[in-house]
């Protein structure tokens, strides 16, 4: 457990925006801003009450931005941190600190984030991979956060929906991917927070996460969310009708095993109008026919699409109405790919496209040495590896 010591007199900046406490709290390296200069002597002890007992200080040089690394938690002078209580303090990284839910509140204490009429500076916070569940976390009132990262964690349900009505005003980036989630908390409550500059959501990699809870938490999301990511996730998009449209930019569904096609075209039938990249790479449930339907009505927008390791033949594109204008294209392990459907989908997108993955696909030598070049020699990249 973290216990800030308060020893020494000397005061060191309050002008700091960024903090990185990556697998410690023991102060030991500054980079670019200040030079930390440890002694050298063999025998100096660092420990002690009164300093470093050779009598060589340590040096500090100020610059306008300060960044602090701290890489080994059992280094000595932990007791150099009790100075630093930045009143700038922009950006805090904990990724991988042994941080307990009562260290990381005494360490928002600590640094002045939490104090009545406090406004605190931070705008982006991580937690990744620390022990903080958020349960029984007493609330950062004064966090007025813009990014929060909290990746690889198991989380208190109720302690990280009650975080995120904390923060959830001004954040614009959320990462909770590779976490236990499963947004309960935000089914049929009144009280859920609203995210009005939410703009990108990452759950990779969120098994428990629910249809209802994805679609309780877009509900309150969805208003300027442009990129969400739910790879590796165990939702169906079952229940995503209920929602309005949604102004998706940016949606990436990679290797979602469950992932139903009648979800999926529901899905991009409500951001459609806006979804410039998608990703789904490993989606075996996808149809030649389900392709078709979302290209006619995504198709004229969407400018990347990966389509990679699944069992689409494009057999179908041609009754796509409208003219594509991908730029991206990736079909790598698609062993079902037909020679034909691929010329169909190159006429209608030929023009704009500027790289096509094809790597371990079926597709005939004699093929790709003549009818494909013929027809893709505006590519700046062109991946035919088998």
């Amino acid at each position: 457990m973290w216990k800030p010591r308060l020893q020494s007199n000397a005061c060191i900046a309050n002008d700091v925006h960024t903090l990185h406490l990556n697998q410690s709290w023991s102060l030991y390296e500054v980079h670019d801003s200040y030079d930390f200069k440890e002694c050298t002597e063999p025998d100096c002890d660092y420990d002690s009450d009164d300093g470093c007992d050779c009598g060589d200080e340590a040096e500090f040089d100020y610059d306008e931005d300060l960044v602090l690394r701290c890489d080994d938690c059992h280094l000595k002078h932990r007791d150099r941190i009790r100075h630093f209580k930045p009143r700038r303090l922009q950006n805090l990284d904990l990724t991988s600190c042994t941080f307990t839910n009562s260290d990381f509140l005494k360490f928002l204490h600590f640094i002045g984030c939490v104090k009545s009429g406090y406004q605190a500076s931070m705008k982006s916070l991580h937690l990744d991979r620390t022990e903080v569940t958020f349960d029984d976390l007493l609330p950062a009132t004064s966090l007025s956060l813009q990014s929060l990262s909290i990746e690889g964690r198991h989380l208190s349900e109720t302690g990280i929906t009650f975080f995120l009505k904390v923060v959830a005003k001004n954040l614009t980036t959320l990462n909770l991917g590779e976490t236990n989630i499963s947004f309960s908390g935000f089914i049929s409550n009144a009280d859920n927070p609203v995210f009005t500059s939410l703009k990108e959501v990452n759950l990779s990699g969120c098994k428990q996460v629910t249809d209802e809870g994805l679609s309780s938490f877009l509900s309150v999301t969805r208003e300027k969310l442009e990129t969400l990511d739910l790879s590796k996730t165990a939702i169906t998009l079952s229940t995503i009708g209920s929602l309005p449209s949604l102004p998706l930019k940016n949606l990436c569904l990679r290797e979602c095993e469950n992932l139903t096609e009648m979800g999926l075209l529901e899905l991009l039938e409500k951001a459609g109008a806006t979804l410039r990249t998608l990703d789904l790479s490993g989606c075996k449930q996808l149809t030649d026919e389900g392709l078709s339907a979302f290209l006619s009505t995504t198709g004229d927008k969407l400018r990347t699409l990966d389509l990679s390791k699944t069992t689409i033949s494009l057999s179908t594109v041609g009754s796509v109405p409208t003219a594509l204008y991908l730029e991206q294209l990736s079909l790598r392990e698609c062993q079902n790919l037909t020679e034909s459907g691929l010329l169909e989908l190159l006429e209608k997108t030929g023009a704009t496209l500027r790289t096509l993955d094809l790597r371990q696909t079926n597709l005939s030598t004699p093929f790709k040495e003549s009818a494909l070049v013929a027809r893709v020699s505006g590519l700046a990249e062109l991946d035919l590896k088998h």
